[in-house]
């Protein structure tokens, strides 16, 4: 996997003995042999990813829960698999440490991490990592990876890199929401449900009312996961403005193309005038420049 100062990537170290979290599917036939995965992260020049960066940041201020698979290369059934999860009223130092036990032997292994966002990301029918094997995910920032390990006769340590596979749309009205609006609604197309192994996806239509306070909409921020997944990376976002009455007062719609590990920023003046063009679409990739659409 190739580093890029640009990408935010989750470095996974792990140490194989007992497991946080751990199920075990297998009977051990050999003695095991002690693996270490430690999770840590690129120095990255705006917003660090590892508790070992040099601003000081820690891994709990990024991801909160982290999963992983250990499969069988041979015939990809599943060997052990647990999770992790950080508790903010009771840290834990050694969050994203991982203690397994595995025989010699050649696995493949399948890691995500999970950080922001109101939805959620789990993976399912993981007895066995083929085709039928899936991402059912919505609104959540989602770090992922899967690779294949070599475990040898005595303690091996591994280190995984975690790259952020979600991308953010982020709506910023800026103008004071009218006295006759009761409500502002948006709709948008995502992928809930990737598989891996085909990088095929199925996909739904979402609306989602925003929250107005003390006469302005609050940002809105939505998180795509496996964006690539998407049928377009142009994504469709329809602006609908509502009365009192609950009688539609007009429509807005813009293009907000996604990307993996950028943030696109939708933002301008909606009420002044629903009809004018005065919202603009930035890509920020966070640890690059901005690139401004116009509509």
């Amino acid at each position: 996997m190739i580093k890029s100062k640009w990408m935010p990537v989750l470095f996974l170290a792990c140490v194989l003995f007992g497991a946080c979290n751990e199920s075990v599917i297998t009977d051990i036939s050999e003695d095991p042999v002690t693996v270490t995965f430690n999770v840590s992260t690129l120095n990255v020049d705006t917003q660090p990813m590892s508790r070992a960066a040099t601003s000081g940041a820690e891994l709990s201020e990024v991801v909160n829960k982290i999963c992983y698979y250990i499969y069988n290369s041979s015939n990809s059934q599943l060997i052990k698999y647990g999770s992790s999860t950080y508790d903010a009223n009771d840290p834990d130092e050694n969050f994203g440490v991982i203690t397994e036990s595995l025989t010699p032997g050649t696995y493949t292994t399948l890691f995500y991490a999970l950080g922001k966002g109101n939805g959620s990301c789990s993976f399912v029918n993981t007895s066995k990592f083929d085709y039928e094997s899936y991402f059912s995910h919505k609104d959540m920032e989602v770090f992922y990876y899967t690779g294949t390990i070599t475990v040898e006769s005595s303690s091996t340590s591994f280190n995984v890199e975690l790259p952020r596979k979600s991308g953010l749309l982020r709506i910023n009205i800026t103008d004071d929401v009218l006295s006759n609006v009761s409500k502002v609604e948006y709709t948008f197309s995502d992928n809930y449900r990737w598989f891996p192994k085909n990088t095929g996806s199925y996909n739904d239509s979402y609306t989602y009312q925003a929250t107005i306070t003390e006469g302005k909409l609050e940002v809105f921020d939505y998180y795509f996961s496996f964006p690539d997944a998407l049928p377009s990376k142009d994504v469709k976002v329809k602006i609908s403005v509502y009365d009192t009455s609950n009688n539609l007062l007009g429509e807005k719609s813009v293009t907000a193309p996604i990307y993996e590990n950028k943030r696109t920023i939708v933002s301008g003046e909606l009420f002044s005038t629903i009809s004018d063009k005065n919202i603009s679409v930035t890509i920020n990739d966070v640890w690059g420049e901005d690139v401004d659409v116009e509509l």
